[in-house]
């Protein structure tokens, strides 16, 4: 039987890991991002009273041209060997998206989900279509508190992480 404590520490190195990557692709800086300690339990304050939720948050102030505006609300997901989709059963990416989408506050609008499934790669869920991936699917997510149906598209994460940020920068 897993050990629970075993499981939060991966989850854990996890987020650490997603936080530097993106931190570095999106600002150059590989410490601007971090994991919030709270594990996105709740909304964290920092700064002038700017609240930020998700397991990934600015730890650092923003470079100047953010103007203090974090756009996005990352949630990080790593394990569930027995809820691994396939292309008939997503049902637990539909719980995550929509749970995402609901917590949203201020200026984060974009919500980006990072998974890892067990002994798989990671892939990156995003309300938005990029041009120059390998491959990538289409979910059609309804978003309950939003009453609409949303496109997320999956890609896999070290691919985006090819790409300019500067490519989906121009897009959200």
């Amino acid at each position: 039987m897993a050990n629970p404590a075993n499981n939060k520490n991966k989850g854990n190195a996890f987020e650490r890991e997603v936080a530097k990557k993106l931190s570095h692709w999106i600002y150059g800086d590989q410490y601007i991002l971090g994991r919030d300690p709270t594990s996105g339990a709740r909304g964290t304050v920092l700064g002038r009273g700017q609240v930020f939720v998700g397991d990934i948050i600015p730890v650092k102030q923003l470079p100047l041209e953010w103007q203090g505006v974090f756009p996005f609300i990352i949630e990080c997901k790593t394990g569930y060997k027995a809820l691994m989709p396939n292309l008939n059963q997503q049902n637990i990416i539909h719980k995550w998206i929509n749970k995402l989408v609901s917590e949203r506050v201020g200026n984060q609008l974009n919500p980006i989900l990072i998974v890892r499934f067990l002994r798989q790669r990671a892939v990156i869920l995003l309300p938005l279509e990029l041009d120059h991936t390998e491959w990538s699917i289409c979910l059609n997510i309804y978003c309950k508190t939003m009453n609409q149906n949303i496109k997320f598209y999956v890609y896999k994460f070290e691919d985006v992480l090819k790409q300019p940020f500067d490519d989906l920068k121009t897009k959200i």
